[in-house]
């Protein structure tokens, strides 16, 4: 996954001014978790294109009057309600019953879909950012210890290096991917 240095109201800001370069990386960004939140939604497979470009072409459509204001709205509230419509449309031109997506109660299964995926993107983007900020060795001791579950002791003696490199190692990935998280999601509390 690549790297964003822009942040989301930098990136925002520049496809408004028609900028191909960040509009590749908006749909690079974002047409993962509009894929998987359409499947889980329940969008046949062979739809999930078409709701990826509908969802874009609306975004496109109405990036010329969104005017990013995290005091008013988060950016994943707008391209909630994008992606949620787009779904509706499908299911309605399938003639199908489709899923109470319109309901607003925040307990309903497409709140918790989008949740899990917007959580995932942004873990994904300042995992990425780890992997560039620190050494190979650092990173893998990261993850060796964090998502692999191993111990110290069998990390350090698996990179050769000694019990306190890891720890020392994981602390520093734990600080930053913390800053990291909350960089990316401009203090969004989905997190």
């Amino acid at each position: 996954m690549a790297l964003y240095p822009n942040t989301r109201r930098t990136l925002l800001e520049k496809i408004k001014t028609g900028d191909q370069i960040s509009w590749n990386e908006f749909y690079d960004r974002y047409s993962p978790v509009i894929r998987i939140i359409g499947l889980k939604s329940g969008i046949r497979e062979n739809d999930i294109e078409d709701l990826v470009q509908e969802v874009m072409q609306s975004f496109f459509k109405s990036v010329d009057h969104f005017c990013y204001d995290p005091a008013k709205a988060r950016f994943r509230t707008y391209f909630n309600r994008i992606i949620r419509s787009r779904i509706c449309d499908i299911f309605r031109r399938q003639d199908e019953s489709a899923p109470d997506l319109q309901n607003d109660d925040k307990d309903n299964s497409f709140e918790i879909i989008f949740d899990e995926q917007w959580r995932a993107l942004i873990l994904n983007e300042a995992l990425s950012a780890l992997k560039e900020r620190v050494k190979p060795q650092t990173y893998l001791a990261y993850t060796l210890t964090e998502y692999e579950m191993w111990e110290t002791k069998r990390a350090a003696e698996f990179l050769g290096i000694s019990e306190n490199s890891v720890y020392v190692g994981r602390k520093r990935c734990q600080e930053f991917l913390k800053k990291k998280i909350i960089e990316l999601s401009d203090g969004d509390p989905v997190f």
